[in-house]
């Protein structure tokens, strides 16, 4: 999923452009996060629901 592998990149891109090394750490957890998701989503481990259909935004209640 391309939504997720971008932030991955920016991530990483900002990762290594920053001389701050616990930040660039955390960069890189969470570019790994995104990749993460991403893998989930396209080996169908993941269950993508419209918002529309999620129980908190409903006002049909």
């Amino acid at each position: 999923m391309s939504y997720y592998r971008g932030p991955a990149v920016r991530a990483r891109r900002l990762a290594r452009s920053i001389t701050n090394r616990k930040a660039a750490a955390q960069l890189e957890r969470m570019a790994e996060d995104y990749d993460g998701i991403a893998e989930d989503l396209e080996r169908g481990l993941i269950d993508v629901r419209h918002r529309e259909l999620m129980p908190q935004l409903r006002h049909d209640r």
